[in-house]
């Protein structure tokens, strides 16, 4: 029911098999990862079968708009540092980010402090995936009735700007 991958640096688990179960995954970046989306820090969570935290999914490696909308932070609840846009279907940004995202073939150390039966607490250390970012520690804690989590972030001495946090809800409503 839970189990952590070193090389995939990501923490999966859930209360049960049941449709009704909760369910949370954690996503941090490994140096030979080869899943590079812009999601290093990325938290699901699933509680008694509803999602309450979801990532936006890959509708198609077709898709033209892959790159803006779904690989990259956009598509997932992520730290974004000021207010980068994304060209729609812009091929270009698979091999370069804009600036405000996070950069490519970083590694996010995961650290996992518990995880059991009736839950977990890691810690996602972010800190390498953005230029300005002096550190982003990402802690996420759960069991099967609530999900908390707290980010530790601080810019680059010479950095300001806005801090956004990406939040992709399970809901229907806008």
């Amino acid at each position: 029911l839970f189990a952590a991958y070193d090389r995939a640096r990501r923490v999966n688990w859930r209360s049960s098999w049941a449709d009704d179960a909760t369910g949370c995954w954690v996503r941090g970046g490994h140096a030979l990862d080869q899943h590079d989306h812009q999601d290093r820090g990325h938290v699901n969570f699933i509680r008694h079968g509803q999602p309450i935290l979801i990532e936006a999914g890959t509708p198609s490696y077709a898709n033209p708009m892959l790159p803006s909308h779904y690989a990259s932070g956009a598509g997932h609840n992520v730290l974004q540092v000021g207010l980068a846009e994304v060209p729609i279907g812009d091929k270009k940004v698979r091999q370069n980010p804009p600036q405000g995202w996070q950069k490519f073939r970083t590694v996010a150390p995961l650290t996992v402090r518990r995880l059991d039966a009736t839950g977990g607490e890691v810690v996602v250390d972010g800190s390498a995936c953005y230029d300005g970012v002096r550190q982003w520690l990402r802690t996420v804690r759960w069991s099967e009735a609530d999900l908390d989590i707290r980010d530790d972030v601080a810019l680059a001495e010479a950095e300001t700007g806005i801090l956004l946090f990406r939040w992709h809800l399970g809901t229907r409503e806008p």
